[in-house]
């Protein structure tokens, strides 16, 4: 694959989506778009439709990547970037030498667009500055829904808080209107982000006690996600370290101990309320081998934080 100088690929990167080193390309736009692979949609032999990926140099061969339904309609990571592109200006945005970062499976038949919108930045009253950023996710193995979201990263830590107000849209590839309609979503969200700003000062003041804390992970997180992950947030939100987890089933989660401990960058520990909180929550999400699970992870997060808003 062809790299340019302000592209890079991080080659100690662990992501897990698909079989295969997952890569982590970054660059500005016009560099991601010349190294994003082109698919073609054809008839198959079972009254199917497959779905090829064109050569991406001159010692490659074409190469089945997919078998779908003849209803599939293929929406090319093109024009998946050239519809982010677009909205950069509604964003207020530049879209000249706009930068961006494409997780891209082995096979390049996924991926996972993520640009900044540097103009929308924020700091809440906590100190710890939030990026707005737009993303999009694309398939043409029909292995994920064409996918749209406003989302907020908090820079101090790198993890990432999807915003609270809605859900993302998802739209299969059966439609015509797919890519548009999660364009629309875009701009829908992006006109609720004074909300999700407002709610996030709402969790600053909304204070919890240590025996909130210990109950909701031992009886909320360990049910929603596992005992494993319950402690890592309790460590992360109690004493500010993340680790491995020694796991026992004999004692709560909370009580689980941690070996090989570190420092978790931007953990607010003791956390005592609800946005601190969410931190722990979004740190030891964003921090998942799978990138799957990643975004199961991130997006149960609303719903996990409910009992301590209540």
């Amino acid at each position: 694959m062809t790299q340019f100088p302000s592209s890079t690929i991080n080659t100690r990167n662990q992501i897990k989506w698909g079989r295969g080193r997952t890569r982590i390309i970054r660059g500005t736009l016009s560099e991601l778009r010349r190294l994003l692979p082109r698919f073609e949609l054809r008839f198959g032999v079972r009254s199917d439709k497959v779905v090829v990926r064109q050569p991406l140099n001159a010692t490659e061969s074409e190469r089945i990547v997919a078998r779908v339904s003849n209803r599939y309609s293929l929406v090319q990571h093109h024009d998946v970037l050239d519809a982010a592109e677009a909205l950069l200006p509604r964003f207020e945005a530049e879209p000249k030498d706009a930068l961006a970062e494409i997780v891209m499976t082995p096979r390049g038949e996924r991926i996972d667009l993520t640009m900044d919108l540097p103009s929308n930045s924020y700091t809440p009253s906590d100190g710890y500055a939030l990026a707005t950023r737009m993303r999009l996710r694309n398939s043409v193995d029909t292995s994920t829904a064409l996918f749209g979201s406003i989302e907020f990263l908090r820079v101090v830590c790198s993890n990432g808080m999807v915003g609270w107000r809605g859900s993302p849209v998802r739209r299969t590839h059966v439609q015509f209107l797919a890519l548009s309609q999660v364009r629309n979503r875009l701009l829908s969200d992006f006109d609720q982000v004074g909300e999700d700003r407002a709610y996030f000062e709402e969790m600053l003041v909304h204070q919890i006690s240590r025996e909130q804390l210990v109950q909701w992970v031992d009886e909320v997180v360990a049910n929603q996600w596992d005992r494993c992950a319950a402690a890592r947030v309790f460590h992360v939100a109690a004493s500010g370290c993340d680790g491995d987890v020694i796991c026992r089933r004999d004692i709560s989660p909370h009580r689980l101990a941690l070996q090989n401990i570190m420092p978790a960058p931007g953990a607010c520990a003791p956390a005592s309320n609800v946005y601190h909180v969410a931190q722990a929550l979004s740190f030891v999400a964003s921090r998942l081998v799978s990138w799957s699970d990643r975004y199961r992870y991130l997006g149960d997060i609303p719903r996990l934080l409910e009992p301590l808003m209540n």
